[in-house]
């Protein structure tokens, strides 16, 4: 099994550059401390005394919106998308069918065929037999 690789985050690293440079403790107090590495420690202090110490990945408003905006514009995308959907069934739903059907559940209503309204026909399903095992 490997080593741990442990990180550290930007408040951690700025304490301990404080506390080195302010007096209060030694690069090796720290490391000791710390169970860390001189040379890392030697290097925060580095990047700390130059002011280059500050996170990487800080994000800027103007790359917070355009992070937002592209995702918006992947919403509106979608919706879009749906509506044609939508407008196209509404289309092949409203066409007048083209079968000779006596009742239609879907409208609800009696539909006039040559010679008057005639009522809907609804269609059950065929009884099965319980109780019985049937013969193969």
């Amino acid at each position: 099994m490997g080593r741990i690789r442990r990180t550290f985050d930007i408040g951690f690293k700025i304490k301990v550059c404080g506390e080195i440079d302010s007096g209060e403790k030694t690069v090796l107090d720290i490391c000791r401390q710390h169970q860390l590495q001189r040379p890392l420690v030697e290097g925060w202090f580095q990047k700390y005394v130059q002011g280059n110490l500050i996170p990487k990945k800080l994000e800027t408003a103007e790359s917070a919106l355009a992070r937002e905006n592209e995702k918006l514009k992947a919403k509106v995308g979608e919706l879009t998308m749906q509506i044609d959907l939508l407008k196209k069934l509404s289309k092949e739903l409203s066409r007048p069918s083209t079968k000779n059907v006596r009742s239609s559940i879907y409208t609800g209503g009696d539909l006039e065929i040559k010679g008057g309204p005639v009522k809907p026909v609804i269609y059950l399903p065929a009884p099965t037999i319980t109780g019985k095992k049937a013969k193969r």
